[in-house]
């Protein structure tokens, strides 16, 4: 009776915690950014990508579902990617790769942005661009 019983209050509460799972469908409505051309930050405009979805769980934006925003293949690895709560409504998100997420769950806005770009020097002198690209989503 008492292993039922433990049991039955693990299910619960997994239950309870896959209930507060929320799934938002997002698209992107906007994306600029500097690109490095001739040794110096061009201003430019780029193609919005592909819609996404973005999971939320009680507290946080699930990891695994950001770390999916910026690397649409490939495994997830929980060490390459943070998330915390920065104000009420409010979460970020930043891999270890300098892209980062913003997405405040009332009015349904959000950014991500890639700015690595800024510090590395690669092969040849060429840089990584630098973008922000801002999103809005509907709850499903």
């Amino acid at each position: 009776m008492k292993k039922f019983l433990l049991f039955l209050i693990f299910a619960l509460s997994f239950s309870t915690i896959y209930a507060q799972t929320t799934t938002y469908a997002c698209q992107y409505v906007d994306a600029n950014g500097f690109e490095w051309k001739n040794n110096r930050w061009a201003r430019t405009g780029f193609k919005v990508r592909n819609p996404f979805f973005l999971k939320y769980n009680s507290s946080n934006i699930d990891p695994e579902s950001a770390f999916r925003v910026f690397f649409k293949n490939g495994s997830f690895a929980p060490y390459e990617i943070s998330c915390v709560n920065v104000l009420n409504a409010a979460n970020s998100c930043i891999t270890v790769y300098g892209q980062s997420l913003v997405f405040n769950k009332e009015n349904l806005e959000g950014a991500t942005s890639q700015l690595l770009g800024s510090t590395e020097i690669g092969v040849n002198g060429r840089r990584d661009t630098v973008s922000v690209e801002l999103f809005t989503c509907q709850k499903m």
